[in-house]
């Protein structure tokens, strides 16, 4: 019996609110729309002639299926496909192939062969595990959309990977590995954009064999805006925390902070930042200290590009003006607000030592006082991985997962070695490669310096990258590229920071 040859039936694009959003009103996004639409269907089109093109968004012109979710979707999808002709009630070769967004730097050769891997092997389900998504498409078959729940809580690729032992799966790999950079070539932010648009540039045919050189070249590509940003509100606390670098280096800060007029003037800098962020209130100081604590985080949390606000407290004193500042929030802003509390050990002698006072009574009815305020999917408890708790782990565990509170079991840091080591086990990758922190993060100290790298906020040999209370945010971000060059290099030795004592250079905030 010869082989069946077809086709896939569609090209089905799913765009999420933000995506969709994004490609209608981002400026920046919308002179290169046609050009990157032209050059989609266009490639496309060169291995699939005449096929046709759907998507769940009227702003991209093609073929529009109106959907409330990604499965509502498929499940449209599934109801305008033909019928199989394979004649095999064992098989259903009819499948599409799957975006989420568009891809002007597809890759045709890749995406020629994880088709003919797709069609010899029978898959239900055809993806990479290391491709950046806008290289290739997935490919999605009938016999796995009929499979799908009809509300998922999370996307539908989630979904396929928790359940990949039910499918027939093709895993397509292509050297390089790029899984590290966490790259997304579907120019679905403004982040993405600017990476998309320059290899788009300098050719719409960019082979993905020279990605990663392109990269390490133009690293301020790959690095164009924090998508972290640590800000400590108050220099100071009224806890002596053993794992903090405050007790072992000099205070003079202590005291310091920003005014309300210093925060409307940082917020104001950052508003002409295109990309999301997140903003995390922590650093060396109790945010709750803070006499204008409440409205400073009215005012933070209504920035237009904020995904989300972190604090980061103890929680053992001043409830009050937390919970007079949850209690202001409109519904929007609390979803955007995340509140994070520092509770290593729920052993009441122990707390005392590790903290300096006996408080941890006052902090976990604090706790319970907070879920009624807050989605308690916006309230976590954080436990450091130090000798000093290895005994109560699972019990900690046990206790809070019966109220369904989140959990983060968080690495020590001991800052380059500046503080005592209490790490558990060493998990630090063998092979060094870039430093997250250098090409994300941004640590703003509370007297407006902002530090070249967090693990080093304490060391007087290290100058600042500048003083946001008086400099733009612009020539701060600008000024710490050269570093991150020679960290993405691999030249770690010449970074001026301590990259080789450090372990933190692979964990991931946002």
């Amino acid at each position: 019996m010869s082989r069946l040859t077809y086709n896939p039936s569609y090209v089905c694009l799913y765009l999420n609110k933000e995506t969709d959003l994004f490609y209608r009103e981002n400026t920046l996004f919308l002179k290169y729309k046609d050009l990157y639409i032209d050059t989609f269907q266009r490639k496309i089109s060169k291995l699939f002639p005449n096929i046709e093109f759907i998507s769940n968004s009227n702003s991209l012109g093609f073929q529009e299926i109106q959907a409330d979710s990604e499965v509502d979707f498929l499940f449209k999808i599934k109801e305008v496909l033909p019928n199989s002709q394979s004649g095999n009630e064992d098989w259903d070769e009819v499948c599409i192939l799957y975006f989420q967004g568009l891809a002007p730097l597809l890759d045709l050769d890749l995406t020629e062969k994880i088709w003919q891997r797709h069609t010899k092997f029978l898959s239900q389900y055809s993806y990479s595990e290391n491709l950046p998504d806008g290289i290739i498409p997935r490919i999605l078959t009938r016999e796995f959309i009929e499979t799908l729940p009809k509300s998922i809580k999370h996307s539908v690729h989630e979904f396929f990977l928790k359940n990949i032992n039910n499918y027939d799966v093709e895993i397509f790999f292509e050297h390089p590995d790029l899984r590290q950079y966490r790259l997304n070539l579907s120019p679905n932010d403004a982040r993405s954009h600017i990476l998309v648009k320059n290899i788009f540039d300098k050719s719409p045919d960019f082979p993905y064999s020279n990605l990663l050189p392109f990269i390490k070249d133009n690293s301020n590509l790959y690095r164009s805006s924090p998508s972290w940003i640590e800000l400590e509100l108050i220099r100071g606390c009224e806890l002596k925390c053993t794992f903090c670098p405050r007790q072992y280096t000099d205070n003079t800060l202590d005291g310091s902070q920003f005014t309300i007029n210093e925060v409307l003037d940082l917020k104001n800098k950052l508003s002409s930042l295109d990309s999301k962020y997140t903003i995390c209130i922590g650093g060396m100081g109790e945010p709750l200290l803070h006499n204008d604590f409440e409205q400073i985080v009215k005012e933070i949390v209504s920035l237009h590009n904020l995904s989300e606000l972190i604090i980061e407290t103890s929680l053992a004193m001043h409830w009050d003006r937390l919970s007079n500042c949850i209690k202001s929030l409109n519904d929007s802003e609390k979803q955007k607000l995340t509140i994070i509390i520092n509770l290593t050990t729920l052993k009441e002698e122990r707390y005392k030592s590790i903290y300096g006072q006996k408080l941890l009574k006052e902090v976990l009815a604090n706790v319970d006082l907070l879920t009624k305020i807050l989605p308690i999917e916006n309230v976590h408890v954080q436990i450091l991985k130090i000798l000093e708790v290895e005994d109560e782990v699972d019990s900690y565990f046990t206790f809070f997962e019966k109220k369904n509170i989140n959990i983060i079991f968080q690495k020590y840091n001991s800052y380059a070695g500046s503080l005592e080591e209490k790490r558990v086990s060493d998990l630090t990758p063998l092979k060094r490669e870039f430093c997250w922190h250098l090409a994300r993060d941004l640590y703003i100290h509370a007297n407006g310096d902002v530090a070249a790298c967090k693990q080093v906020v304490n060391d007087p040999k290290i100058k600042s990258l500048g003083n946001i209370k008086t400099q733009t945010f612009e020539d701060i971000w600008n000024k710490s590229q050269a570093i991150f060059q020679e960290s993405i290099l691999g030249n770690h030795d010449k970074t001026g920071l301590p990259c080789l004592q450090c372990d933190e250079w692979y964990t991931f905030n946002s």
